[in-house]
C-alpha cells in the first residue's frame, strides 16, 4: 500500500442507517420496496409454510384447495425472479402485472433461443 494518510478524525456510523441494514433480510436494499403477490400451488405450499422462501414473505391467505396467496416486498425484480423461476410451474405471479410480463418475456426469450 502506498500513500496512506492517517487522520485524527474517527468515523462514527449513523445509528439509523445501521439499524436499517441490520433489519434487511437480503443483499438487496431500497428504502421504497414494492409488493409482489403470488399464488403458490398446494403441492409446494408446505415449503412456504415451513420457512420464508421469499424476501419479506407473508402468507396472506390459505385457499380451500390448500394453495396459498403469498406476498413479498422487494427492492428489485431480480431479487424475486430467480426464485419464481425455480418454483415454476407451482408459483404464479398475481401482481404486479409488469413483473408477470417480465417473467413471461424472459421465458419466451429462453425458449426461442436457437443457440
Amino acid at each position: 500500500m502506498k500513500g496512506i494518510v492517517i487522520e485524527s478524525e474517527m468515523f462514527s456510523p449513523d445509528a439509523t442507517t445501521h439499524q436499517i441494514i441490520e433489519q434487511e433480510d437480503s443483499i438487496w436494499f431500497a428504502e421504497n420496496k414494492r409488493e409482489v403477490v403470488l399464488k403458490v400451488d398446494s403441492s409446494v405450499a408446505q415449503y412456504f409454510k415451513r420457512r420464508d422462501l421469499l424476501p419479506n414473505q407473508q402468507i396472506d391467505k390459505t385457499l380451500e384447495d390448500g394453495s396459498l396467496i403469498v406476498s413479498s416486498r422487494i427492492a428489485h425484480d431480480h431479487q424475486i425472479l430467480p426464485l419464481i423461476r425455480y418454483w415454476l410451474p407451482n408459483v404464479q405471479v398475481i401482481s404486479p402485472n409488469e413483473l408477470r410480463h417480465t417473467l413471461f418475456q424472459g421465458l419466451r426469450d429462453y425458449l426461442n433461443d436457437d443457440e
